[in-house]
């Protein structure tokens, strides 16, 4: 089942999140494409279909593929929320984008900055500082 992607732009606008880019190219050499992409905050959400079909995502050679992509994208600084597109637009999806968007702070700098610290994460010529403030 895919979900056309006019119906989760209007559930995601509904849930009082900002739109996202739909397949959004985040790395600069690589094809590789995020769903939905919100590149200010580094965070993403994939759908995996055909789960109970053997779809693509879970055949082996696209599950292996599947793992370069989404560890490359978390080093890059991505934080991946995965869902179905039966759960797509479930409360709990919803939630999970909420999180991750909350109090993200994204800092660019160049590359005669200063590099050190442990959310320092290289891109291109620049590099990022990431700082997520999670609620206690």
């Amino acid at each position: 089942m895919s979900v056309p992607a006019a119906i989760v732009l209007a559930g995601i606008e509904r849930a009082g999140l900002p739109a996202p880019v739909a397949e959004f190219r985040f790395h600069p050499v690589r094809r590789w494409r995020l769903d939905y992409a919100w590149p200010e905050g580094f965070v993403a959400l994939e759908v995996e279909g055909g789960v109970w079909s053997r779809g693509r995502h879970t055949r082996p050679t696209g599950f292996l593929k599947d793992i370069e992509k989404y560890n490359t994208a978390t080093a890059l600084g991505w934080a991946i929320i995965r869902c179905t597109p039966q759960t797509i637009l479930a409360d709990d999806t919803l939630s999970w984008l909420h999180m991750a968007l909350l109090d993200v702070e994204v800092v660019e700098h160049t590359l005669g900055d200063d590099k050190s610290g442990p959310n320092a994460v290289r891109h291109g010529d620049a590099w990022r500082q990431i700082t997520r403030k999670m609620p206690l």
